[in-house]
């Protein structure tokens, strides 16, 4: 394919049951899905492993006795057994993260029929926003998936095509993670470079895309997703996604995050990091609030504040009296 010219800790609310080494719970797929986590960090594997016993345990506490028992209502009841328990709001935040990956994963390999986790809101207090990439981070980040796919060989080159077109989108063009998994083929134009996103509340909306983003594109509609049906998705597959998965099914939420797993950031990092450069280059509120697809000025107007307090650390660090 020719490419293009681019450039273990104490926590009082642990069960003392012992460790999932310890359990049979075969039921829950545990083992699994923290084996499926390959490229993660020990900390976070550790830090998922704790969350999922404190929260089958509870739930067996309860009869439930594996993820098909689990439904919306399971998952609201132990947020607030957790907010009863005075836990603080980053600790039930991360915990409510470690279930809506391990429920994204259990319905991925079709061990559950529904997500619980879907539609359910997060608790109070759990408003932090992600700390935005630095343009330099993001840029080497960019440059490094280039030079994969640059460096890339046989079927696994459209694995890689496909993947730096998520990374290009998410930042590029600030969409969000459920807006990028639901594209179709015909949501891209890259004629003027846009997509049309269907965003929050059946919103329509279009967003420009990176010059890099179209040419990327291009390659990928005009043969990249073809190639990578025909070598590395068996059966059928998803004739109107964008993007689909090796099972060919549209890219869920957990491939996404899996895709950019490599940055130790969030996908929703991406979409606030590309807000946060745009208001610290004067962008209009209203043009930013239109790109990404906010009902409220007020949500956008978040972004203001997190670049205010950018410039009052930089004037703290750098300034001589600062």
């Amino acid at each position: 394919m020719e490419l293009p010219d681019v450039s273990s800790y104490c926590d009082p609310y642990r069960p003392v049951v012992g460790t999932f080494s310890d359990m049979t719970r075969d039921a829950w797929h545990v083992k699994e899905f923290l084996q499926s986590l390959s490229t993660a960090a020990p900390a976070t594997l550790s830090a998922y492993e704790n969350d999922l016993e404190i929260f089958i345990t509870w739930s067996e506490n309860r009869e439930l006795i594996g993820p098909r028992d689990v439904n919306s209502q399971v998952i609201l009841e132990w947020f607030r057994s957790l907010l009863k328990q005075d836990q603080a709001p980053k600790s039930i935040a991360r915990r409510r993260s470690t279930l809506r990956s391990y429920f994204g994963w259990l319905l991925e390999r079709e061990f559950i029929a529904i997500d619980p986790t879907i539609g359910v809101p997060a608790p109070k207090g759990d408003s932090k926003l992600p700390r935005p990439i630095a343009q330099n981070e993001i840029q080497n980040l960019l440059d490094s998936q280039v030079q994969e796919l640059r460096d890339a060989n046989g079927p696994e080159k459209t694995l890689v095509l496909r993947n730096l077109i998520i990374w290009e989108l998410l930042y590029g063009s600030g969409v969000r993670v459920g807006e990028l998994c639901s594209l179709d083929r015909s949501s891209v134009n890259t004629s003027d470079g846009t997509l049309e996103v269907w965003g929050k509340g059946s919103k329509l909306r279009r967003v420009p895309m990176t010059p890099i983003s179209c040419q990327l594109l291009k390659l990928w509609l005009h043969g990249g997703s073809i190639n990578f049906d025909e070598t590395l998705t068996p059966g059928r597959q998803d004739a109107e996604a964008l993007f689909v998965n090796r099972r060919g099914n549209r890219v869920s939420r957990w491939d996404i995050r899996r895709v950019v797993s490599k940055s130790q950031r969030s996908p929703h990092a991406f979409r606030h990091s590309f807000a946060t450069h745009l208001m610290n280059q004067d962008v209009d509120l209203r043009a930013v609030q239109e790109l990404l697809g906010h009902s409220s000025l007020t949500t956008t107007q978040i972004y203001t504040h997190v670049s205010k307090k950018e410039l009052q650390e930089a004037h703290r660090d750098f300034h001589p009296r600062g």
